[in-house]
């Protein structure tokens, strides 16, 4: 776990990782589903529990990092510097529930809507964007497909793909944490997510800025 000091900070910044896949990996349509109902649209489970359920945050999110090298499952958040466990506590509960429950026949619909709907207008519509899949397309090696096979690739995943997807990235332990807060008031609060902990200061050399 790596503490970034901030000691007139009032709020804390945190984020969990974990590994995930590159931009060729055979799983990747199935966790670009599955991660928006996780942490990538105002709706996931992670900003229901956070922010609309809870208060805790303005808002919680994961990202499914994916480039030529293997990426990261990211989760990202904030809250008051008294909140910080709470806060953290909750986004792993969601992230082991997860883990162990998988996700519905009515959530894979939904996002599966949801990600088609948007991808027309998110990805296609300028001409940056067009000329940014295209860079992708040759950077990565994927081929045409990546763009005129996308709907039906997400078309087919079905219930159960989706589920031991869930259960092969999406784990609750062996955790990297990242937290930037006011460290003498939450130091020993959140040395319970792992029992070592490499603490910089923000005005430490490279931390500048923040």
């Amino acid at each position: 776990m790596l503490l970034i000091d901030k000691p007139d900070a009032t709020q804390t910044y945190f984020q969990i990782a974990q590994p995930g896949i590159d931009k060729k990996s055979r799983d990747r349509t199935t966790l670009e589903i599955v991660n928006t109902l996780f942490g990538g649209r105002f709706t996931s489970m992670l900003n229901d529990a956070l922010r609309v359920n809870s208060g805790l945050t303005y808002g919680a999110s994961a990202q499914l990092q994916e480039d030529r090298l293997q990426g990261a499952i990211v989760i990202s958040s904030y809250t008051k510097t008294d909140t910080t466990t709470q806060a953290i506590d909750m986004a792993l509960d969601v992230l082991k529930r997860l883990n162990e429950k998988g996700i519905t026949a009515e959530q894979l619909a939904s996002a599966k809507a949801y990600v088609k709907g948007l991808y027309p207008t998110g990805h296609l519509e300028t001409i940056d964007q067009l000329a940014t899949e295209i860079g992708d397309i040759e950077l990565y090696g994927l081929g045409r497909d990546a763009v005129d096979g996308y709907f039906s690739r997400i078309d087919a995943i079905t219930l159960e793909q989706a589920n031991a997807a869930i259960g092969r990235y999406y784990h609750h332990d062996n955790l990297t944490f990242v937290i930037l807060g006011a460290a003498d008031k939450i130091r020993e609060s959140v040395k319970k997510y792992h029992p070592q902990t490499t603490e910089v200061s923000i005005k430490d050399a490279g931390w500048g800025g923040y």
